[in-house]
């Protein structure tokens, strides 16, 4: 199982269509209250919420493959897609 939040740029775009509240640095916080991030809390993650979240520690060889393919074809490798951007693949 994945936890990928929505990109920011769509919960900007939100905003910007009159959805006051929605931006994505207005629910950041409250995505941050939810978690439990096993790596500590960080800009982008939270300690204490009901979410635990965890890294993934085995990496499956087709998982490796998938990762490698992704980069052929120009999707960056990213460590955290719930970080900076959504955009990218990673193993977690």
């Amino acid at each position: 199982m994945l936890y990928v939040r929505g990109a920011r740029s769509d919960y900007d775009t939100w905003t910007y269509l009159g959805n006051v509240g929605w931006s994505y640095n207005e629910v950041l916080p409250y995505f941050k209250k939810s978690e439990n991030h096993e790596q500590g809390a960080n800009d982008y993650h939270g300690m204490g919420g009901p979410l635990h979240v965890t890294i993934n520690k085995y990496i499956n060889p087709v998982c490796t493959a998938a990762i490698e393919a992704c980069q052929e074809i120009g999707l960056p490798f990213t460590d955290d897609c719930n970080g900076e951007s959504i955009w990218g693949a990673n193993y977690n």
